[in-house]
């Protein structure tokens, strides 16, 4: 549950930092710590529950995306 939390503060912080301080490093870092909190939880909860795998793995294939 607490990697949840932490995932959904990191989602919500990354955007304000970006477009209203105009800090794209620190959302940058800001992003990198979401996307590897979300692959924590999803390793953390893939062999328990595949509803949940599922519905995060559209988040992490979004925050993979820009990268490649």
């Amino acid at each position: 549950m607490l990697l949840w939390v932490i995932q959904m503060a990191l989602n919500w912080l990354w955007s304000p930092v970006f477009f209203l301080e105009h800090q794209p490093d620190k959302a940058l870092i800001i992003i990198t710590l979401l996307l590897i909190t979300v692959l924590l939880l999803l390793s953390r909860r893939k062999s328990t529950t595949k509803w949940l795998h599922g519905c995060l793995f559209p988040t992490r294939y979004g925050l993979d995306l820009p990268r490649s």
